[in-house]
């Protein structure tokens, strides 16, 4: 198994920030031409908040999500998470950042069809070398706390698509990351199935005081964030905290919903 990466050095002025990106650049070749999906984007995430990333198709926000997970690099600037330069890490640091410190959630759930829900959650507690007889009882209380404690032996075909991603939110948690990182959360729910799970995450970063940062059309998430940027073009536009936003029928302060959830 990799090490640990070794973090730089964090002055008292990103002594509480979780993730810092600086002047970041993603440049794609396509042909002849260079499409840059991000354009310079700067951003710190305080510890333990709740942030949300929100803008248009196209706007560069699944970029972004994936340099903060090391899904990606960039082209020209930094990722810190944890203190630790993403893009200075090895593919088995890489791994291993993402085993112990880093949660993920996806839309599509990911769950694995021939598993159990236990087994399902236990899988990152496996690779991170824990025993059996630990990891099972870990796993047990990681469902009961995401509501599903009756159903550790069902797999995923038997349970609804709220259920698969209350599977998947536990997953994520499995080894009690610093950072959560949700990709479209609710995209493939229900209205009142997506509110849900809103709560639930809202209620684990309240509970544990883990960072969860949202990719998202949905702009009922707005109402759980502690701040939200919203991206376009490849820049950021806006961020702003959650008592900065005025909610209205159809807007949100000068933004139009529909236009977001393009």
């Amino acid at each position: 198994m990799a090490s640990a990466p070794n973090a730089r050095s964090a002055g008292p002025e990103n002594e509480d920030h979780i993730i810092e990106v600086h002047d970041v650049w993603k440049t794609y070749s396509m042909g002849d031409q260079e499409v840059h999906a991000l354009r310079g984007v700067s951003l710190d995430v305080i510890r333990g908040e709740y942030l949300s990333i929100m803008g248009p198709s196209g706007s560069g926000k699944t970029t972004l999500f994936n340099m903060v997970g090391a899904l990606d690099r960039p082209s020209r600037g930094t990722v810190v998470v944890n203190a630790i330069e993403m893009g200075s890490l090895s593919q088995a640091q890489i791994a291993y950042l993402r085993c112990h410190n880093i949660g993920y959630i996806f839309q599509s759930f990911n769950l694995i069809p021939v598993m159990t829900a236990l087994e399902n959650v236990a899988l990152p507690m496996v690779f991170s070398g824990m025993k059996k007889s630990e990891y099972e009882d870990k796993a047990a209380h990681k469902l009961t706390q995401v509501g599903l404690g009756e159903r550790l032996k069902h797999n995923p075909y038997e349970l609804s698509g709220g259920q698969q991603q209350r599977v998947a939110i536990a997953r994520a948690i499995a080894n009690d990351p610093d950072l959560v990182l949700a990709d479209e959360p609710t995209g493939n729910l229900d209205l009142k199935t997506g509110q849900e799970i809103i709560e639930l995450l809202q209620r684990l970063q309240s509970d544990s005081g883990v960072t969860i940062v949202t990719n998202t059309h949905d702009h009922k998430m707005l109402v759980a964030s502690d701040r939200v940027v919203d991206l376009r073009d490849g820049q950021v536009e806006l961020v702003r905290r959650r008592d900065e936003i005025d909610i209205q029928e159809g807007r949100i302060e000068g933004l139009d919903i529909e236009e977001l959830s393009n």
